[in-house]
């Protein structure tokens, strides 16, 4: 899963953003193990979160069998996606949000034929990847 990790450590001192759409850091940022896993990949384990935990602890209560590891962050294996690795192909990933309340484009493509219609253009832009958000965060 996709994930910007910059949104998780927005703002001097973790600052809370809260709007009637978004919220930083997410209410419910410390269920999430698919969050905390690249953020102790990247070694923040000791890092506070908002209400004083470290981002360790809140993982080792967290973690569900839900996650599967495609690579961790830091990994130095042959097979491991490294950034610096400038021979592979670039690939544009595309979004298509299915559920009804996503900030952004939330019910558009709840419609199987909105949502294929739309794969087609993102396919025809350009697009490799398609990261089909079924879950609202």
């Amino acid at each position: 899963r996709e994930l910007d990790l910059d949104i998780l450590l927005y703002g001097p001192d973790n600052n809370i953003l809260e709007s009637n759409k978004l919220q930083i850091p997410h209410a419910r940022l410390q269920e999430r193990d698919f969050v905390l896993k690249p953020l102790c990949d990247l070694g923040l384990n000791s890092f506070r979160l908002s209400d004083g935990q470290s981002v360790g602890k809140v993982l080792e209560r967290a973690q569900t069998e839900t996650t599967t590891r495609v690579c961790e962050l830091n990994s130095k294996s042959e097979n491991s996606f490294l950034l610096n690795n400038l021979s592979r192909t670039s690939h544009i990933m595309g979004i298509l949000n299915v559920t009804p309340d996503s900030f952004s484009d939330g019910g558009k493509y709840v419609n199987l034929d909105n949502a294929i219609s739309h794969i087609r253009l993102m396919r025809d832009a350009g697009v490799s990847i398609i990261d089909i958000g079924g879950e609202s965060t």
